[in-house]
């Protein structure tokens, strides 16, 4: 018996400097981040974090292996975006935080050992 999987691929790039990258399975999205993710682009991010919970996303797993920078705006916008999903009683995981960016994460607690961010 074989079993067919469903998932949605899109690019969105409204940004110059950002492109977000999905793959949906249900109620989990991976959102694959490429690019810059500072005080420019921040708002796409949280505008689509907003967009997919309305749409029905409860676990949103944000990606940062292609992250080229993040500034403070970023992390904040990360942040926010886990608010969003909180307030939808779902859940954000970040995953693959470059290494240079891992103090930034540590000091907002959404880091752990491991590697991987949580909200």
């Amino acid at each position: 018996m074989s079993q067919t999987v469903s998932q949605t691929v899109s690019q969105t790039q409204t940004v110059t400097d950002l492109a977000l990258v999905t793959v949906r399975h249900e109620t989990e999205l991976l959102v694959c981040v490429q690019g810059r993710l500072d005080n420019h682009t921040n708002d796409l991010l949280i505008g689509c974090a907003r967009s997919w919970a309305a749409d029905g996303v409860r676990t949103l797993v944000v990606d940062l292996a292609e992250l080229s920078a993040i500034d403070g705006f970023g992390v904040a916008a990360l942040l926010r975006c886990r608010r969003v999903m909180r307030a939808r009683a779902g859940t954000l995981r970040v995953v693959n935080v470059p290494a240079e960016s891992a103090q930034t994460f540590q000091r907002t607690g959404m880091y752990e050992r491991d590697g991987a961010t949580w909200g």
